[in-house]
C-alpha cells in the first residue's frame, strides 16, 4: 500500500533534508509516522512538506521514505489554482493508494484536495482534522476587553485569511479522521455526508517512556504549567483572573508558560497586539513575579517542566484535542481545563481531570486550589489519567485502526 501524507510543517525527523531548524510541534504526526515505519506491515510512505525557500525545495529519498516539497508561500497568497498542478505532479510521481492530508487550516489542503478531485482520486483522500480555524475564529475575541480588540485585529485577519479555503475543502472532501465530539459536529455541519472515521492520535515516544512518572512528592507545590499563550485562542488573558484569585490564598503560586513568549519583542523589535494586552493585564493584576515564560521547549524540557508541575492547565477559549493535554495526562500530571471544544471528549470531569467554564475563572481557581490541597483527589486523577492515556494512545491499536481505515478506502 502506498500512502502519501501531506503535512503542514516539516516534521523534525526530516528537517535535516532541507537544512532547516527542527520544529518541536505537531508531535502527533511524528508519533504516527514512527509507528507506521516500525510496523511489520508493508506500507510505502511519501511525505509532502511546505518549503518557503525555493533554493531548499527538493524531491528526494530519505531512508525508506520518499519526500516531496511544495511552495509553502501558497498558504499566504491569494487563491491561485496553479498550485493544484504541484500536487497533481506529486500524485503522478508517487501514485498513492491513499492521500492523507494533515489538517484543513492551511490553503495547501484545498489545493491538494482539488488536485485529487481533478484526477479521480478524491475517494482515496482522508483529511486528519487538527483544528478548524473557521470555527476557531468565532472565539478569537472571547473575553478580550472591547478597547483592546483593535490591537489584535491584524492577527485575527491573518487567522481568517489562513483558513479562507478551509470551508471549501471540508465541503469537497469525502473522508475525515477525527477523535472528539467537537470535530465530528463541526465537520458534519460543513458536510453532512462526510464519512467520519474515529482515529485517536499517537504521542511522541518519550511520553510513553515516562508514562505515570509524575509524582506528587517530587513536584513543585503550588505550581502550574501551561503549554501555550501565544495568541488569544489559548485563553491566557482569561486565565490571569484565575491566577489573581488563587494567589490570594497561595501567594507563592508559580505559573510556567511554554511556547512563543507573547510579551517578548520579535526579531524586528515589535511586540504583538495580544502581547501588549497580556502585559497590561499582568501589570494591572500585579502578578508578574508569579510568571515564568520559557520560550520554545524541546521534548525533554517539556517533560521536565510537566513533571515539576503541581497542576497542568489548559485555559483555551476553544480546542479540538490539545496534544500537550494528552501528553500531560500520559505522564500523570493532574489536569484542569476549560470545558470547550473537544476537551470534554479528552477529559472525563472528576475522573481524569477537572473542567470549568471558560468565562467563570473563579471555578478554575477553585479547582486548582482543590488540587493544591486534596492529595487523595490528585492521586486519583493522576492514576486514572495515565490509564486512560495509555489505552487511548496505544500505538499498536491506533496504528492497526488507521491501517484498517486505509484498506477500507483502497478497496471501496
Amino acid at each position: 500500500m502506498r500512502v502519501l501524507w501531506i503535512c503542514n510543517i516539516v516534521v523534525p525527523e526530516y528537517s535535516h533534508v532541507f537544512n532547516i531548524k527542527k520544529n518541536n510541534v505537531a508531535g502527533w504526526i511524528s508519533g504516527q509516522l514512527k509507528a507506521l515505519l516500525d510496523s511489520d506491515l508493508r506500507v510505502e510512505i511519501g511525505l509532502v512538506f511546505p518549503i518557503y525557500d525555493v533554493e531548499r525545495r527538493k524531491d528526494t529519498q530519505s531512508d525508506d521514505v520518499q519526500i516531496f516539497s511544495i511552495d509553502g508561500n501558497m498558504n499566504h497568497l491569494d487563491r491561485n489554482d496553479k498550485y493544484i498542478n504541484q500536487f497533481i505532479d506529486i500524485y503522478e510521481k508517487f501514485r498513492p493508494d491513499i492521500i492523507q492530508i494533515w489538517g484543513t487550516e492551511y490553503k495547501h489542503a484545498f489545493y491538494a484536495t482539488m488536485a485529487a478531485n481533478k484526477i479521480g482520486l478524491l475517494s482515496k483522500v482522508v483529511v486528519h482534522i487538527q483544528g478548524i480555524v473557521t470555527c476557531y475564529s468565532s472565539h478569537f475575541f472571547d473575553g478580550v476587553h472591547y478597547e483592546w480588540r483593535k490591537q489584535i485585529m491584524e492577527h485575527y485577519e491573518r487567522f481568517i485569511e489562513q483558513g479562507s479555503l478551509e470551508e471549501q475543502t471540508l465541503k469537497l472532501v469525502q473522508n475525515v479522521l477525527g477523535r472528539t465530539e467537537w470535530d465530528r459536529g463541526t465537520t458534519k455541519l460543513f458536510n453532512d455526508s462526510v464519512n467520519y472515521l474515529y482515529c485517536p492520535e499517537i504521542l511522541r515516544d518519550a511520553f510513553y517512556e515516562n508514562a505515570g512518572r509524575w509524582n506528587y512528592s517530587e513536584c513543585q507545590k503550588h505550581s502550574i504549567f501551561i503549554s501555550s499563550a501565544a495568541y488569544s485562542i489559548k485563553g491566557f488573558h482569561s486565565f490571569v483572573e484565575v491566577i489573581e484569585i488563587v494567589r490570594k490564598k497561595y501567594p507563592d503560586i508559580k505559573v510556567t508558560i511554554a511556547g512563543r513568549n507573547p510579551i517578548e519583542a520579535n526579531s524586528e523589535g515589535e511586540i504583538s497586539g495580544y502581547g501588549k494586552y497580556i502585559s497590561h493585564l499582568i501589570d494591572e493584576k500585579g502578578i508578574a513575579d508569579s510568571l515564568q515564560f520559557t520560550g520554545m521547549l524541546t521534548e525533554e524540557e517539556m517533560i521536565n517542566h510537566m513533571l515539576m508541575a503541581n497542576v497542568f492547565v489548559v485555559p483555551s477559549l476553544v480546542e479540538n484535542s490539545c496534544n500537550s493535554l494528552c501528553e500531560a495526562m500520559m505522564l500523570g500530571v493532574p489536569i484542569v481545563a476549560t470545558y470547550t471544544g473537544g476537551t470534554p471528549s479528552m477529559v472525563d470531569h472528576g475522573v481524569t481531570g477537572l473542567l470549568y467554564q471558560g468565562n467563570a475563572g473563579y471555578m478554575g481557581a477553585y479547582y486548582i486550589r482543590e488540587l493544591f490541597e486534596d492529595q487523595e483527589l490528585v492521586m486519583t486523577l493522576s492514576k486514572n489519567g495515565v490509564q486512560t492515556a495509555l489505552r487511548r494512545h496505544d500505538r499498536k491499536t491506533v496504528t492497526e485502526g488507521l491501517l484498517e481505515i486505509y484498506k477500507n478506502l483502497v478497496y471501496v
